[in-house]
C-alpha cells in the first residue's frame, strides 16, 4: 500500500470514529450516573465547590476517590458553559487513547494494513464508541491505553517519566472506577515476568502525587464513612470479597465478557434495546424491521464469538511456554503484546473470582483494548495467506460497525433521537 493511500484510509477511519462518538454524545439519555457527574461539575463551574470524590459504586464500596471525575466535567464547563464542553474533552481523550494504541501497533507490526485492521476493531467498535457519554467508565479507555503505551516503553528503557506515567495511569483510573484494579494486576504480572523495567523514583513520585490528591477524599470519608464504604448497600446486595467464587456464576460471567468484547455480542443496551422508532414506521413494518435487525446482530454475534474463541485458543498455544518468569527475556515486541494480553485475561480471572459483586459489561471496559488483540494476532498470522479476503472482511466489518453505531445512537437503551444534549437544561438542586 502506498503512503498516500494509507493516509487517506487512516484519515477516513479517524473521521468516521469521530462522527460516531459525536452522535452518541449528542443523543445520550441523561440518567442517574450522568446526573451525579453533572451535579459535581456545576458545583465547580457555578459555585466554585470541588467535590473530592466521584460516583457511588456497586457493592457498597462507596464513592471513587479523588477530584478527577469532578475535574473532567467542571473545568470544561468553566471554559465553555455548555453540556457539550465535557463531551469534547471526553472525545479528545478517547481519540488520544486510540492514537497511543495505534503507536504501539505501529512499533510492533510494519504492515500498515494491520494498523488499519486494529483501528476498525477499536476506533469504530460499538463496544467503545457507545460509551461516549457522561459516565465514569467512559474515561477509562484513555488510561488503559496509556497503561499499555507506557508498559511498551518500559520494556525498553528504565525511564522515570514512563514509570511515573504508568503508575499514574492506574491511579487516575482508580479515581474514575474501581475496575482500575485490573490494570494494577496487569502491572504486577509484567513486573513478575520481567517485562517492564521499573524506575523506583518514578514509582515514588507518582505514588506521592496520587496520595496527596486523595487527602481531601480521606478527610471527607472520616467525616462521613459511607463515602468510603456503605454497609447498608453491601448487606442489601450480599457483597463480600470472594462472593463470585462461592456463587461461581458471577466469576464465569466476568470471564465471558472477555470473549464478548472481542466479538460483536454487544451489551443488552445495543442488542436487545435497539429500536427503529426514529424512522417513523407504522403498523407491522416497524416490529418486522426490528426483528430482522436483531436477527442480523445475533447472527453476526454467533460468527464472531466463534472467531474470538479460536483467536484466544491460538494465542494461548503461542504463549503457554512463555508466560512464566523462567521463560527468560522477550523474543520480540509481538510477544510482549501477547503477554500483555494474557495478563489482562489473567487479571480478569483473578478479580472475577474475588469480586464482591456480579460483573456487568462496564466493569470490563477497561480491558477492551486487551480483548480485541487476539483478533489482531490471528489476522497477522493469516494475512500473508489470505490478504484479499481479510481486507474484504474488514471492509464489511467497518461498514457493519458504522451502521450499528448509527442505529444505536438514534435508538437504543441509553441513546435516542429524541434526546438532544444541547436541548437538555440542567439546574443544581
Amino acid at each position: 500500500m502506498s503512503t498516500l493511500n494509507f493516509r487517506i484510509l487512516y484519515c477516513a477511519l479517524v473521521v468516521a470514529g469521530l462522527a460516531c462518538t459525536s452522535l452518541f454524545a449528542l443523543h445520550q439519555i441523561i440518567g442517574n450516573d450522568q446526573l451525579q457527574m453533572l451535579h459535581r461539575g456545576y458545583l465547580v463551574s457555578q459555585l466554585g465547590q470541588w467535590t473530592p470524590y466521584g460516583n457511588a459504586s456497586d457493592g457498597g464500596l462507596g464513592n471513587t476517590p479523588g477530584y478527577l471525575s469532578t475535574f473532567f466535567v467542571g473545568d470544561p464547563l468553566i471554559l465553555w458553559d455548555s453540556l457539550l464542553s465535557p463531551m469534547v474533552l471526553l472525545i479528545v481523550m478517547m481519540l488520544g487513547g486510540y492514537l497511543l494504541l495505534d503507536n504501539v501497533i505501529k512499533q510492533v507490526y510494519s504492515d500498515p494494513w494491520i494498523r488499519l485492521f486494529f483501528g476498525v476493531l477499536y476506533w469504530l467498535n460499538p463496544w467503545m464508541v457507545a460509551e461516549t457519554q457522561y459516565w465514569n467508565p467512559s474515561y477509562l479507555f484513555f488510561f488503559s491505553a496509556l497503561h499499555l503505551w507506557t508498559a511498551f516503553g518500559m520494556s525498553r528503557d528504565r525511564s522515570f517519566w514512563l514509570t511515573a506515567l504508568h503508575v499514574l495511569s492506574v491511579g487516575a483510573a482508580a479515581q474514575m472506577h474501581f475496575s482500575s484494579i485490573l490494570l494494577f494486576f496487569i502491572s504486577l504480572y509484567l513486573f513478575y515476568r520481567n517485562i517492564i523495567k521499573v524506575q523506583w523514583w518514578g514509582v515514588a513520585a507518582a505514588t506521592l502525587i496520587w496520595v496527596l490528591s486523595v487527602v481531601p477524599y480521606i478527610a471527607a470519608a472520616l467525616d462521613n464513612p459511607e463515602i468510603a464504604y456503605n454497609t447498608a448497600i453491601a448487606e442489601e446486595q450480599d457483597a463480600y470479597i470472594g462472593r463470585s467464587a462461592v456463587h461461581v456464576y458471577p466469576a464465569l460471567k466476568a470471564i465471558a465478557y472477555w470473549f464478548r468484547m472481542g466479538s460483536t455480542l454487544f451489551s443488552k443496551q445495543l442488542l436487545e434495546l435497539s429500536n427503529f422508532d426514529w424512522i417513523g414506521l407504522s403498523g407491522w413494518l416497524r416490529p418486522a424491521v426490528e426483528f430482522a435487525w436483531r436477527a442480523l446482530l445475533f447472527a453476526m454475534a454467533v460468527v464472531t464469538i466463534g472467531i474470538t474463541l479460536l483467536a484466544n485458543k491460538l494465542l494461548w498455544d503461542k504463549i503457554k511456554p512463555r508466560w512464566r518468569r523462567a521463560a527468560g527475556l522477550l523474543q520480540s515486541p509481538a510477544e510482549l503484546l501477547m503477554l500483555y494480553t494474557f495478563s489482562g485475561f489473567f487479571a480478569l480471572l483473578i478479580i472475577g473470582i474475588l469480586s464482591p459483586i456480579t460483573f456487568a459489561w462496564w466493569h470490563t471496559l477497561i480491558l477492551f483494548h486487551c480483548a480485541i488483540l487476539p483478533i489482531v494476532f490471528l489476522v497477522t498470522d493469516r494475512f500473508g495467506q489470505y490478504p484479499g479476503k481479510i481486507k474484504s472482511v474488514f471492509g464489511i466489518l467497518a461498514a457493519f460497525f458504522v451502521i450499528v453505531n448509527l442505529v444505536s445512537a438514534y435508538g437504543s437503551g441509553r441513546h435516542g433521537i429524541d434526546h438532544v444534549l444541547t436541548e437538555y437544561r440542567y439546574q443544581l438542586p
